[in-house]
């Protein structure tokens, strides 16, 4: 990507400046696989490896050791999937958070519970974990780090309260 990038309020460019690397596991998935397939009678010159992708996804988990790995989760569904799957190649994150609106009666894994994500490893057993939220006023449950809300609520107040935090730290 191009470094000399105008626009610092997007996401890619952010990524780009500061050397992190983004990923769009689902980037075949609907309408833009669509586009990918039109475009390819057109013109032959784009090729997506999905496989190169899989494979430096993976290997950000794997070769974290000996720092932790994270996950904050915002919605479920095949980004889930992929980010949980790496974090199993390294017998699983230290940190997890999933916000969601998905339910878990429905078998789905945008509904599936942290705990689930612990019994095949994603999650190790020893992570930190903080106490279900739930913001639907239903009885609290003892999941752990899984909050039903809308992530575009939900994460702006999370982030906003961490800085808070921090700023109250170098305060005191």
């Amino acid at each position: 990507m191009d470094n000399d990038l105008a626009d610092l309020e997007d996401e890619m460019a952010h990524g780009a400046l500061n050397n992190i690397a983004v990923f769009c596991p689902g980037l075949t998935d609907g309408s833009l696989g669509d586009m990918f397939y039109f475009h390819s009678f057109r013109s032959l010159g784009l090729i997506v490896d999905v496989v190169q992708d899989i494979r430096a996804m993976n290997g950000e988990a794997v070769h974290a050791n000996p720092r932790k790995t994270g996950m904050i989760i915002l919605g479920g569904g095949l980004p889930k999937h992929h980010i949980c799957n790496a974090n199993m190649m390294c017998n699983g994150a230290d940190y997890a958070v999933f916000i969601n609106t998905a339910p878990k009666f429905d078998g789905s894994d945008s509904g599936a519970h942290p705990d689930e994500a612990v019994s095949w490893g994603k999650i190790r057993g020893s992570a930190k974990t903080e106490r279900f939220i739930h913001l639907f006023n239903f009885p609290p449950f003892d999941w752990l780090n899984q909050v039903h809300c809308n992530a575009t609520i939900a994460f702006p107040l999370l982030v906003a309260e961490t800085f808070a935090k921090k700023a109250v730290e170098t305060m005191t």
